[in-house]
């Protein structure tokens, strides 16, 4: 080895005698032997010894390789060094060939780069890459190969584990009328039943007691229930936990510090967490992770945001599609799609390769919440105008575009079933001020994609579909009052036209939160607007005030799964802390539909209130229909349940009374009794005065007047 010392290159020659040295064998002792009497040399000056770096963390092995012969090796290094150097700057690439007259390559290559970043991200990227139907690349980072020579070559057959049942994650839903939902005030963590009963208090389900008697917190940040309520979410320094079953035991647990952000897929098969701190390790980001949501195992780790569009780096940084089969994010102009549950990127069918979807000047995306298209809208730029479009995953084909002019701002709105897609477009004058708001509408669920528009010249506050209908509602106008109008989108049968139900005018409200199963809706002017509510029910495409009511400071509103019951709330952050206003008025209110309040409750230090979302239907649309139609003659089974209900509810109030009233007479005839025993002890006190003969009582009379109320008028 050569060594700078004392300002002189030295060579320390090592191994010259039968004995062999390491770097753990050759020491500071050691190696004095060989240093030079040299003049103010001290043992002070003598360097720390550097150990060598043998990790290789910059080479891959790629496998899989053409075998070829010496007199096709340029062309095939040639290949070989366009593909990967996409990825980096390539230091060394080596492909070793077999030894006699006729040497061939092995098939295989080692590839050194730059630096480990490059090289772990070459190995993602070429991993499963195509060169041809018999060649597909099989690529390997050079650290991991030590861990695979190590794999045994006789097979030894995994430990079965002892079954163990895993409790139910449905068992809330055998309450045939109740639905639950989460509290998180103080230190404390409720699951609460909602009772169909006014003034009824919420009946606690859980509360953590459980932890609370190992004198731990159930979570020490938020709660979020999954997207099918199976499993509740709790955060902690250390991770996330997934508790469920009756009794809310803990099932999984996600060990990634600092957690600050969590997102569920639709079907509750994955989970990605977010704690927005770069890992140090190239090959093994943290960040961001995707989890099995069942298992706990890690999927795949990702680096911090990516891109320069706001998009790219707002929460989530991943966008799922509706059936979990796939996961994508917003990149430098394009949209990574990786399939579940390899985390790979998804293959070009053109090309046979696993790249990125290019999406030149793309702005956002989002996905269909009833199949698998991704929405995607692209700003004007230079002469090309702006340009929305939805594309079939994993095919990439385009399916409908639509060029847009004059485009100054845009949003993509999906109906819940993914029938429909609006895109709101805020347009120019050509001043370059800001000008009138189109509404493009496309129908998902028709041939060819029929386009319709709307153009409201007004400022638009609030957009909102139906669940599971054809209707929409918009905020417009100028505040404070705005105007609230509803639309219905008429099948293609019955003429496809876009029409006008009515419109609300002068309403006090600034946000649209329609029921479940649509129908109704809340009119909510949240913020400035100190919670103002107002129920309406939009049926056969009539518009009905129910009522109006307020929650003064209102800052949450939020439907039960049945759509029966209506929550708001006014919370408070837990990280920034909040206002004293906020605090001042921290609880919740249950609404019935109509606006009939259910029942009230404060809350100190009140941070969270969620429903617990309930898992979709198992009937078909055709047999969902078919309720509808029916709707009189099922309920008539329901009303009978509810009546029994309502009479056991009555009669236990009534026996409860009378129990009440039972009691009181009992403890009368005692309190008489003993009243009567001491009768000639009062009489001698009372000099033989009997007190309660009428005849000695003496009868006054007493006026007493007072003003109750003082009016003065002038009269003319």
């Amino acid at each position: 080895q050569r060594r700078v010392h004392g300002g002189a290159l030295v060579d320390i020659m090592v191994g010259t005698d039968d004995r062999e040295y390491d770097d753990e064998t050759l020491n500071e002792d050691e190696l004095r032997d060989f240093m030079s009497d040299g003049e103010g040399e001290d043992d002070d000056e003598l360097e720390t010894y550097i150990k060598l770096d043998t990790s290789f963390a910059s080479t891959i092995i790629a496998d899989n390789l053409p075998v070829v012969g010496k007199d096709k090796y340029e062309k095939l290094l040639t290949v070989v060094q366009k593909i990967f150097l996409q990825f980096g700057q390539i230091k060394d690439l080596r492909m070793p060939f077999t030894e006699g007259a006729e040497s061939q390559t092995k098939g295989f290559a080692f590839i050194t780069y730059a630096n480990p970043e490059e090289a772990a991200k070459a190995q993602i990227a070429t991993h499963g890459w195509k060169l041809d139907k018999a060649h597909v690349f099989a690529v390997t980072l050079m650290e991991d190969f030590d861990r695979l020579m190590d794999v045994p070559d006789t097979y030894t057959p995994p430990q079965v584990e002892p079954y163990q049942e895993r409790p139910d994650l449905r068992s809330w839903l055998q309450d045939p009328t109740r639905d639950q939902f989460v509290i998180r005030f103080a230190d404390e963590t409720q699951i609460m039943w909602n009772e169909n009963t006014p003034n009824k208090p919420p009946e606690l389900a859980y509360g953590g007691e459980r932890e609370k008697e190992r004198g731990k917190s159930w979570t020490e940040m938020f709660v979020t229930w999954s997207p099918l309520g199976s499993y509740l979410a709790t955060y902690h320094r250390q991770g996330i936990v997934l508790w469920g079953g009756d009794s809310f035991e803990k099932l999984t647990r996600f060990s990634h510090p600092n957690v600050k952000m969590i997102e569920f897929s639709p079907m509750e098969n994955y989970l990605v967490t977010w704690n927005g701190i770069d890992s140090t390790h190239p090959n093994d980001p943290e960040c961001c992770i995707v989890w099995d949501a069942r298992s706990g195992k890690k999927l795949r780790g990702f680096a911090g945001a990516q891109g320069e569009t706001s998009a790219a780096q707002s929460w989530p940084l991943f966008k799922w599609s509706s059936d979990d089969k796939y996961i994508a994010r917003l990149g430098q102009e394009v949209i990574s799609i990786y399939e579940t549950p390899s985390m790979k990127l998804i293959e070009d069918p053109k090309t046979n390769k696993r790249t990125s979807l290019k999406a030149d000047g793309i702005k956002d995306f989002s996905w269909s919440p009833g199949g698998n298209y991704l929405a995607t809208w692209m700003p004007e730029k230079g002469n090309a105008p702006a340009r929305v479009t939805v594309i079939s995953i994993p095919s990439r084909e385009e399916v409908v575009y639509k060029n847009l002019f004059n485009v100054s701002d845009c949003a993509m709105h999906w109906q819940n079933n993914g029938d429909f897609l609006c895109v709101k477009i805020q347009r120019l004058t050509k001043s370059k001020k800001s000008g009138a708001t189109t509404f493009e509408i496309f129908r998902m669920r028709e041939k060819n994609f029929p386009v319709e528009m709307l153009e409201i010249k007004d400022r638009i506050t609030a957009f909102a579909w139906e669940p599971k209908g054809t209707k929409f509602a918009i905020i417009h106008g100028e505040g404070p009052r705005y105007d609230v109008s509803f639309y219905t989108l008429e099948t293609i049968k019955s003429g496809g036209k876009l029409r006008l139900i009515g419109t609300l005018e002068k309403k006090t409200a600034n946000h649209l939160f329609w029921a479940p199963r649509g129908g109704n809706i809340i009119l909510a002017g949240l913020q400035q607007l100190n919670g103002q509510l107002e129920f309406v029910g939009v049926k056969d495409n009539k518009i009905e005030s129910y009522s109006s009511q307020e929650h003064f400071m209102c800052t949450d509103v939020e439907w039960d799964p049945s759509g029966r019951f209506c929550i708001t709330a006014v919370t408070q952050s837990m990280m920034t802390g909040s206002s004293f206003r906020y605090t001042m008025e921290a609880g919740f209110n249950i609404w019935t539909f109509q606006g009939q309040l259910q029942y009230r409750a404060t809350k100190e230090r009140f941070y969270q209130i969620m429903w617990r979302p309930r898992p979709r239907t198992l009937l078909t649309p055709e047999q969902e229909e078919q309720v509808r139609k029916n709707l009189k003659e099922f309920s008539k089974k329901y009303d009978l349940e509810d009546d029994r209900e309502r009479m056991d509810r009555l009669n236990a109030e009534r026996a409860r009374r009378a129990a009440l009233k039972s009691s009181f007479l009992s403890l009368l005839e005692d309190r008489q009794k003993e009243y009567q025993k001491d009768k000639d002890a009062r009489e001698r006190i009372r000099g033989a005065l009997d007190a309660d003969d009428e005849e000695n009582w003496i009868y006054q009379e007493a006026t007493r007047e007072e003003i109750v109320d003082y009016d003065e008028e002038i009269l003319e």
